[in-house]
């Protein structure tokens, strides 16, 4: 076995948290008697040829079998085995030699491997197709990336590890794979930048923290996991949640108080919050300047643990708050916005007054979150919605809720990852499954957390992902979808705000205009004179007309209206 065989070998067996490259594979066909993919060929419209063992089957640009015939003749791979790619170097490998060469010279990391295809994707990684080890991931320099195998505790993986043909799209950001065992799918190359881990335990995750640059994560069942050492405490199983406090984690419970780890997972009681306290069912904790600690609490309301150890309650029979049921709690303006099952309160930490929000007394809420520009978002029973306005439906239970260093909004729902960014567009929301390399079977109640290295851990039962949302900038793999609260799509005035704002940057696309038709790119900008405006006018009412013929279809954004205007 050779040394980098049983690196992944080992990595496969350890029950804690590893990092690769991960494109989900999304089967289109698959017919056993076919037994062995022997080629495919995509053209410049992406459809697809694939020659098997038996017959040449043509799938068109929507992944459907437009023709199938019997095979005259075996193609020989010969012409596929080598590409050279956009810096001039030359990537092939030979049948006769094991392992893959780059102008030449053989790469170490895949010595010794039976290769039988290659090719790559748009952005200039490397896909190697192997014999019986799935396929290799390489970038421009040689590095690796990413193995890519069967695996049963995986979704999306591959079907098989005997890869026989890989082709790619580059055009729609995929690579087709065909294996000796008759299967043909593809990699969707754009797919969310995620890396998966698993923990020895099958629990639902219930909150993620970082400390000293180390990764923790609470299960409701399992104890609380040091990702980056491997270790585990399981002397306290019912954690709720997390919080970094003083070089140290506290971590509410359910029925148990409160508790605080060191790093080295070795729990004490943190001041009186104890067994029958006022926090012993906790979830949502903030520390604020002077040491209070506020607790949200499933059924004895907002408690504030005091630095001498007291408490101060606040529940519907001693104060204004909306419930006695906490679901989240945000920061914003030097305020605590406390989220309740029916209702949204303000708390001055200072004063100590809590007041109700008039506009939201009647709504159900199930989470809260407060972006990094200051702006509250709330959870609803059907979706999302901000202090200012915004409303958006999910058509789904959301589960969790937390923002990015952009102040963009990420919502979990049952097995669904939403993305809301510059709310004001008309499609300024995506929805994620599956297919788009989410991973994980379902998503967690209130399970995930913006860290400190601007990445997002989101939950599942015994498992979870790391999201690098400012890599994320592509569409889901399925169609985008966007619903606003009210009936019939959007009214046309908030149409016409949309395309003002996109003209709010028009002068920079009159001046790329301008230079393109004079065929010199590198001409200075000049300010816009009285002939610019005139080409604004005209754009704008262009811009509407373009709103008005468009105004029915639910897929038309301000996207789609820059290319139309330019």
């Amino acid at each position: 076995m050779t040394l980098h065989r049983l690196i992944i070998f080992v990595l496969n067996l350890l029950p804690v948290f590893y990092a690769s490259a991960y494109y989900p594979y999304i089967e289109i066909y698959s017919e056993p008697e076919n037994r062995y993919i022997r080629h495919i060929d995509v053209d410049d419209n992406s459809s697809v040829k694939v020659t098997t063992s038996t017959e040449t089957i043509l799938f068109d640009e929507h992944h459907e079998i437009s023709h199938r015939y019997k095979a005259d003749e075996k193609p020989d791979n010969n012409s596929k085995r080598s590409f050279r790619d956009s810096r001039g170097n030359i990537w092939y490998f030979d049948k006769l030699r094991h392992g893959i060469f780059f102008n030449g010279n053989p790469i170490d990391t895949l010595a010794g491997e039976l290769v039988t295809a290659i090719t790559s994707s748009a952005d200039g990684s490397v896909f190697v197709g192997t014999n019986h080890n799935g396929i290799f991931v390489l970038d421009s320099l040689q590095h690796l990336r990413g193995h890519l195998t069967y695996s049963a505790r995986q979704p999306n993986s591959l079907p098989t590890n005997h890869i026989s043909a890989l082709a790619s799209d580059s055009a729609n950001n995929l690579i087709w794979v065909g294996t000796s065992k008759g299967n043909i799918g593809i990699l969707n190359t754009a797919a969310l930048d995620t890396e998966f881990g698993q923990l020895s335990t099958e629990d639902d995750i219930s909150a993620f923290a970082s400390l000293n640059g180390q990764l923790f994560v609470a299960t409701d069942g399992g104890g609380l996991h040091n990702i980056s050492t491997g270790s585990v405490s399981d002397s306290i199983k019912a954690i709720t949640g997390l919080l970094s406090y003083d070089n140290s984690l506290l971590a509410s419970t359910y029925g148990n108080g409160i508790y605080r780890f060191t790093n080295e997972l070795t729990p004490s009681r943190f001041r009186n919050c104890s067994e029958g306290s006022a926090v012993s069912q906790a979830r949502h904790m903030i520390m604020t300047a002077d040491s209070t600690l506020w607790v949200g609490t499933f059924s004895r309301g907002l408690v504030a643990v005091l630095p001498d150890s007291t408490f101060l309650e606040y529940n519907i029979s001693n104060s204004d708050i909306t419930s006695n049921c906490v679901v989240g709690m945000g920061l914003a303006d030097n305020k605590i916005y406390v989220a309740c099952s029916h209702g949204l309160n303000i708390l001055d930490p200072v004063t100590k007054k809590l007041s109700r929000v008039p506009s939201c007394e009647q709504t159900e809420l199930r989470g809260l979150h407060t972006t990094v520009k200051g702006k509250v978002w709330l959870l609803t029973t059907d979706g999302v919605m901000s202090l200012s306005g915004e409303r958006y439906e999910l058509n789904d239970t959301p589960q969790a809720i937390t923002g990015d260093s952009n102040g963009d909004i990420w919502v979990t729902t049952g097995n669904n990852l939403y993305y809301i960014f510059h709310p004001a567009e008309p499609d300024g929301i995506y929805k994620y499954s599956r297919n788009d390399g989410l991973m994980l079977d379902k998503f967690t109640r209130f399970a995930i957390k913006l860290l400190p290295d601007s990445t997002i851990a989101i939950g599942g039962s015994g498992s979870y992902i790391i999201l690098h949302p400012g890599v994320t900038a592509t569409k889901p793999f399925g169609i985008s979808e966007i619903q606003k609260s009210e009936s019939g799509g959007l009214p046309l005035a908030a149409y016409i705000a949309a395309a003002i704002i996109a003209l709010l940057a028009m002068p920079l696309a009159l001046r790329l205009r301008n230079a393109r038709k004079s065929n010199n790119a590198a001409q200075p900008a000049v300010a816009p004179n009285s002939d610019g405006n005139t080409q604004k006018s005209n754009l704008l009412s262009r811009a509407v007309q373009i709103i008005k013929a468009n105004i029915d279809d639910p897929d038309f954004g301000v996207e789609n209206l820059g290319r139309e205007l330019i």
